[in-house]
Parts: structure tokens; sequence; C-alpha cells
């Protein structure tokens, strides 16, 4: 490969291509090494890397993203900068391909969902940050690969900006990306594409090198293995207090780690929104443990519905507990329902497991509009029968997400709820609502404003409906001192 062709590609790998941590020259491949101790001699912080017989293994030693991946290639070398000869961090020459290998670390796990999801809000940045430079998604492109265990991996393209001059033999035609998770990071092997370099190969040796990966961080959220499975909203994963949790189940494969605060807040918008759902809640008062179904939440009362086994007792009434907790039997529901405080069953709740992502995918999704956007559009495209995307869903789920003054996701979710039900009418009246909460008051009387406006083509509420909403949200207006009504 040219010096010019170097210097373009280089230029092309402007986000990560100064790696902050230490690479080392490549060793000799040492086959008596024990596999469970590869990074025996990487220092810690640091990333190693030796030669096999089919190329070059890449041994990461830094803390929270330890892994071994191996580039193979009949010939795999590590690139120098053509105007100073010093080896560039991350990137190498594989038969002519210039791979870039990378990492980032993630934002807090909890706040963007199970691994699909992170690979695609990570598509998302990376996609937008290469768009203010001119490239453009090839969205056919996407396709999703999964290692034998089920963790998903992510490939897509990005076209470079078409010039009017004829495009020179050095020029870099498009940009290729396949990521996957190790632990709270993405693992990220990027590619240029040069007129010279054949398409297939290029994708192939880049999903295949990093189908090498070898993870040595626990999984982050559930791995469902199926793209499908995702979108519908009926894989399950597992939520754990980080305060009670044991050190067996930190371990378990796919949970998620949360504050007490963050997992209680979570659990309950979990347990308000479906009208039915079910989960398993471990119990543990300090002493003994125990398990009961989770049922629901009545957010009148801030008190969360279950069923126990333990006929007509239960391990959460204050004789039975050590924790102080006294729960009481529900009067509206024959059988073994019991209704709890929200604050007494933080104190014993270490964690719930077989909770369906559907019950909280509105939470996971709405740190960004466009990302709501996206996956509920996606989600009336693929399972029209859901009513996960019904108006009376979302509606609810924004009113679970103000309740716990997540204000910003309420509002992203109530637009989601526009986006797919136009004439929705209670989504802007919702909107206009968390504005005025948050003391918002012109836009909250211009939603307000709005919302009455479109009462009158609203199908899907009746007449008298409509003239309760116009008194209702009437009142809320006049109400706002910001902006004069109209």
């Amino acid at each position: 490969m040219s010096c010019d062709q170097i210097v373009m590609v280089v230029v092309m790998m402007t986000l990560f291509w100064l790696s902050p941590v230490a690479w080392a020259e490549p060793t000799t491949d040492t086959a008596a090494r024990s596999p469970a101790e590869p990074f025996a001699h990487v220092e810690s912080g640091q990333v190693g890397t030796e030669r096999t017989a089919r190329g070059i293994k890449i041994l990461s030693n830094v803390p929270g993203n330890r892994y071994v991946l191996e580039l193979v290639g009949e010939s795999v070398t590590r690139v120098r900068n053509p105007k100073d000869g010093g080896l560039i961090p991350n990137i190498w020459d594989v038969d002519g391909l210039l791979l870039h290998v990378m990492s980032l670390p993630l934002a807090e796990e909890a706040d963007l969902g199970h691994p699909m999801a992170l690979l695609r809000a990570h598509m998302r940045y990376e996609r937008d940050f290469q768009a203010e430079k001119g490239l453009k998604e090839v969205i056919p492109s996407r396709d999703w690969l999964s290692f034998p265990t089920g963790e998903p991996v992510l490939y897509w393209e990005m076209l470079m900006p078409v010039k009017e001059d004829p495009p020179l033999p050095t020029n870099v035609t498009k940009m290729m990306f396949a990521t996957t998770l190790n632990g709270n990071n993405v693992i990220i092997l990027a590619a240029s594409l040069l007129p010279t370099v054949d398409e297939v190969k290029c994708k192939r040796t880049l999903t295949d090198s990093l189908l090498t990966l070898v993870r040595h961080e626990k999984s982050v959220g559930p791995i469902w293995g199926e793209v499908d499975v995702a979108l519908s909203g009926n894989g399950h994963l597992s939520l754990l207090n980080g305060d009670l949790a044991t050190r067996n189940e930190r371990k378990k494969k796919g949970a998620f780690i949360l504050s007490s605060e963050k997992f209680i807040r979570l659990v309950r918008i979990a347990a308000e929104v479906p009208d039915r759902m079910v989960c398993v809640a471990f119990l543990y008062d300090g002493v003994s443990g125990h398990c009961i179904n989770l049922a629901g939440y009545d957010r009148t009362t801030n008190e969360f519905r279950y069923y126990d086994t333990l006929g007509d007792q239960t391990f959460l009434e204050e004789a039975n507990n050590h924790a102080g907790v006294n729960a009481r039997r529900s009067k509206d529901s024959p059988g073994r329902v019991f209704l709890v405080k929200e604050t007494d069953l933080q104190k014993v709740l270490q964690g719930i497991s077989l909770l369906q992502y559907r019950c909280v995918r509105h939470y996971f999704v709405s740190y960004d509009l466009e990302r709501s956007l996206e996956e509920y559009r996606e989600l009336k495209s693929k399972f029209p029968e859901s009513e996960e995307w019904s108006e009376a869903w979302l509606l609810k789920a924004g009113q679970s997400l103000t309740d716990i003054d997540e204000d910003v996701r309420a509002i992203n979710i109530y637009s989601a709820c526009y986006d797919l039900h136009e004439g929705s009418s209670r989504a802007l009246a919702s909107i206009a609502s968390v504005f005025a909460k948050s003391g918002n008051l012109d836009s909250a009387a211009n939603f307000y404003d709005s919302a009455i406006k479109k009462l009158p083509e609203d199908k899907s509420l009746d007449d008298a409906q409509r003239k309760q909403f116009a008194a209702t949200w009437g009142l809320a207006r006049r109400a706002l001192t910001a902006t004069p009504v109209k």
C-alpha cells in the first residue's frame, strides 16, 4: 500500500485513531501459555500483541475491558505514519486492508438497554459524527451476526461524499464497521474501503476477525440472540439491586446491576404500565430469603401488588420478616394477593427475573427522541398487533416516567405516541402537563393550545370525552400565567 493511500485512510479514521492506552510491539506466541492466563505477560492498563500462525493476537489487559482478539491474514503488520515513521496506534494492514481496532466505554448501561440496543445506540452516535463530514449511512447494509454463545454483532457501512471529479485511485469510497460488546464497552473494528480492495473480502475479514473475540468481562444486559426477540419485547431480563445483591448474583450473566434508587424506580414502571405482568422477585431481610411474584403497581397508593406462596400468610407481614416490612392483604382480589408499600419493598428486594423487556422498553429507549421514534416505528411495522405501540400503552408509559421525575424521557415517549397516532390530542396535552410541571410555562401553553385545537379531529375520543378534555385542558391552560390565553 502506498504512502498516499495510508495518509488518505488515516485522515478518514479521525474519531479514535489515537489510542488512550499503550500498545506493545508483537511478541512470539507461546503455545504453552495457559488460556486462563492470557495476560500474564501484559502489564495492567496496556494492550499486548503477539504473532500467531494465523496473524496477530491482540490482548487487552485494560481493567474493565479485558479481551483477546485475533486479526487473521497472510500478512498482518502494524501501520507506520509515512510522515514521521512512527507506529499508528490501533491500525493494522491485513492483506492490504487497513483495519482499525478500537473501543468505547458505554454510558451507564441501564440508561441504554439490552446489547442490541446498545450497539444501535453506538451506531447512531458514530453515524451522526461521520455525517458531519459528509458521509451517509448505507441503511440496507445493516446486518446482525452473532457469536455461538449468542452475543450480537452489528455490521454497517457509510458512503463517502460524492465528488464532482472522478475519484482518484487513492480515494476511500466507503467506511465499514463491525461492533460488539465486551462488558461495558463497545469493541469496534473499522475499515476504509479503497477501489483496489474487494468489498466482499473486506466485510468477511472485518466480521471474521471480530468473531474471534474472547471476552473477559461480564456481559451487560440479557443476550437474546435474535433481533426480533429484542424488538418484540418478549425477551426476558433480570434487574439486581446493587445494595443487596450477593456476590454470586452479581456474576449472573446478562443481569443489570443498579443502584437501589434506580432499581426500585425501574421495577415500579415495569409493574405499572402493563395491565397484566408477573415476574419473580427475590427478597432478603438480612436473615432469610424468599420469593414472590410481582403482579402490578398502584400509583394512587404507591403500593406493589404481589402473590405469595405461603397460603394465608406472607413473608412480608411484620411478624414474618426482620426488616420491619408490613404488607397487607388485598381486599379487592381473592386468593394470595398482597400489597406492600414501595418504600418497604425497597428494603428487602434483591432482584427480579423473568421480566419481559416490553415492561421497561419505554425507559430504555426514551433517553433520546430519535431512538424512541425509530424503535417504536419499527415495532409498529414488524409487530402491528403489539399493544406496546398503542396510544393507551404509550400514554400510560409516559405517565409512569413523569411519576418518577423522568420528564425528558416522558416527553420523548409522548412524542413517539403523537408520531404513531398523529391525531392524539392526549399526547399533546400530556407534553403540556410535563412542561407545566417543570416550569416551562410558555411551552406548556403552546401544547395545551395545540391539544385543544386537535380535539375535534381526534377519532380516538367520543363526543363526551372531547367535551370533558376541552374543559380540563382549558382550565389548565388558563392557570398558566406566562402566556395570555388566546
